[in-house]
């Protein structure tokens, strides 16, 4: 199968033949030329490794951690610090316990990450600003 002839390529094609240019490039001048006012995304608190919270606990650090898990999960394991527990499903009635913190870091926990990532979430559309996901839950903390 013979290559496309010029007068079969896009005119981006032919600009791109033309000028030798590589399709990230091209890619990377479009995005850089064609929008030159990024939206401005705002950062949101990145999740705590079990690393970073076993570090800052060692330290004396005292940060506010609510787990996310079922009372009878609560009472099998828990970290090795203060905690309070807000199951997942009571968080929408229970904000007033957080409103305090509204402005303060919030560590979340449970048993694997994912309930308390979807807390995170749900927190964040709230309006708080400083919520991290302990990656793993209590699973990785405490191996």
């Amino acid at each position: 199968m013979a290559a496309p002839t010029c007068a079969a390529l896009s005119l981006r094609s032919k600009a791109r033949a033309l000028t030798g240019i590589s399709r990230s490039l091209w890619l990377h001048l479009r995005i850089r030329f064609f929008n030159p006012e990024p939206k401005r995304i705002p950062l949101m608190a990145a999740d705590i490794t079990p690393v970073e919270l076993k570090e800052r606990l060692a330290a004396g650090e005292r940060p506010f951690i609510v787990d996310v898990r079922e009372p009878w999960e609560h009472e099998q394991s828990q970290l090795p610090t203060q905690t309070i527990n807000i199951p997942l499903g009571d968080l929408p009635n229970r904000l007033d316990e957080l409103a305090d913190y509204r402005d303060q870091e919030i560590i979340l926990h449970c048993r694997s990450g994912a309930r308390s990532g979807t807390a995170k979430a749900f927190l964040q559309q709230q309006g708080f600003q400083h919520v991290r996901n302990l990656l793993g839950g209590i699973i990785s903390y405490d191996v």
